[in-house]
C-alpha cells in the first residue's frame, strides 16, 4: 500500500510511475528530480525500475512494480519492455479480479435484495429451467431453493388448464425476442410442492437473451375477499328485494289506516251533525214524557176528585139515585 498524499500525488521515487502512469528506469536513481534519498533501513539503491500497473478502463493504478540492484549492474531498454509486458498481463489479471469482485458483490447485493424482498421472484432460463427464486418463492411453493435452481421448469408449477395458454405466451416471447402482443401481467393457476392449486397473478419482465423474471402476487385472499364480496352483494340483493316487499306492505297498511281515519273522521263528523239534532229530539222527548207524566197524574187526581165528589153526593141523597 502506497497511499497518496492530501493532493493526490505519490511520494518519492516509488510514486514518480505512479504519478505520471509512465514507466521509467534509471541507473543514478539518486539524481533523479524525484528522488528524496533513501528511507531509512533501506538498501541502497544503485539501479532503478518502476513500472506501474494501470487499468486500461479508467486508466486508475492497480498496482506497481519496482525492481532495484541487478545482477547485471544496470538496466536498460529490453528489461523495461520486458517489465510493461508483465505489468499490462497484471493489469489484466488485477482488472478481471476487480471486476469480479464487484459482480460478486453485485450478485450478493441484489440477491439480498431479493430475499428480503416480500413478494415471490423467479428467473426463467431460455432453456425453460429455473435459474433463481427468492425466500418468499420458497414460502408460497414449499420448495428449497436447492429443489428448484436448475432442477424444476416452469411448466412444472402450473395448472395442466392454464399450461397451454402460458406456453403459447412463451412461444410468442421467444419467437420475436421481445414478447410484443403478449401480456406482461395475467392470471393463472400454479401449482404448490404438495400439488395444491391456487390463483396467482404474473408480472413478466423479458430480458434480452430469452431469460424472464416473473414477480407473483398470490391472489388466494384476494379471492377470498372477492367472493365474500360477492355473497354479500347477493345477501344485500335479498335483503334489498325484503325491505322493498316490507316497505310495500307497510304503505299498504299505512294507507289503510289512513282510509281508517278518514272513515272515522266522517264518522265523527256525520256523528256530531247527528248528535245536536237529536240531543234536541231527546229533551223534547223528555220533556213530553214529564209533560205526560204530570198530565196522567193531574188527570188521574182530576179523576179521583171527580169520583170522590159523585160518592159525597149519594151519600147525601140516597133516594135521589
Amino acid at each position: 500500500r502506497l497511499p497518496p498524499d492530501p493532493e493526490g500525488k505519490y511520494p518519492t521515487l516509488l510514486g514518480h510511475a505512479l504519478n505520471t502512469r509512465t514507466p521509467f528506469l534509471t541507473n543514478s536513481p539518486r539524481e533523479h528530480p524525484a528522488s528524496t534519498g533513501t528511507p531509512a533501513g533501506n538498501i541502497p539503491l544503485d539501479q532503478f525500475m518502476a513500472v506501474p500497473i494501470v487499468s486500461d478502463a479508467d486508466y486508475k493504478p492497480l498496482g506497481l512494480i519496482a525492481l532495484a540492484n541487478p545482477e547485471k549492474g544496470s538496466y536498460d531498454a529490453d528489461d523495461l519492455e520486458i517489465v510493461c509486458g508483465l505489468a499490462y498481463y497484471l493489469a489484466l489479471s488485477l482488472s478481471r479480479k476487480f471486476l469480479e469482485d464487484t459482480v460478486r458483490r453485485s450478485e450478493e447485493h441484489c440477491k439480498g435484495i431479493l430475499d428480503g424482498t416480500p413478494v415471490p421472484i423467479l428467473l426463467v432460463r431460455k432453456g425453460d429451467v429455473l435459474g433463481m427464486v427468492n425466500r418468499a418463492f420458497e414460502a408460497l411453493f414449499g420448495y428449497s431453493k436447492e429443489e428448484v435452481v436448475d432442477r424444476l421448469r416452469w411448466r412444472d408449477l402450473v395448472d395442466p388448464e392454464d399450461l397451454p395458454k402460458l406456453q403459447e405466451y412463451r412461444r410468442k416471447r421467444l419467437s420475436d425476442g421481445a414478447g410484443n402482443g403478449v401480456p406482461i401481467t395475467y392470471e393463472a393457476r400454479l401449482l404448490r410442492k404438495d400439488g395444491s392449486a391456487f390463483d396467482c397473478q404474473a408480472n413478466i419482465v423479458y430480458q434480452e437473451g430469452g431469460d424472464i423474471i416473473a414477480a407473483l402476487v398470490d391472489l388466494t385472499g384476494i379471492k377470498r375477499v372477492q367472493r365474500e364480496l360477492e355473497e354479500s352483494k347477493k345477501e344485500l340483493e335479498r335483503y334489498s328485494k325484503c325491505l322493498e316487499g316490507l316497505v310495500e306492505e307497510k304503505t299498504r297498511e299505512l294507507l289503510e289506516k289512513e282510509r281508517v281515519a278518514a272513515v272515522g273522521e266522517v264518522a265523527m263528523m256525520v256523528g256530531h251533525d247527528l248528535r245536536n239534532p237529536l240531543q234536541s229530539v231527546t229533551n223534547l222527548a223528555f220533556m213530553l214524557r214529564e209533560t205526560a207524566s204530570e198530565a196522567k197524574a193531574m188527570a188521574q187526581k182530576l179523576f179521583l176528585d171527580f169520583g170522590r165528589s159523585q160518592n159525597e153526593k149519594i151519600e147525601q141523597k140516597p133516594g135521589e139515585i
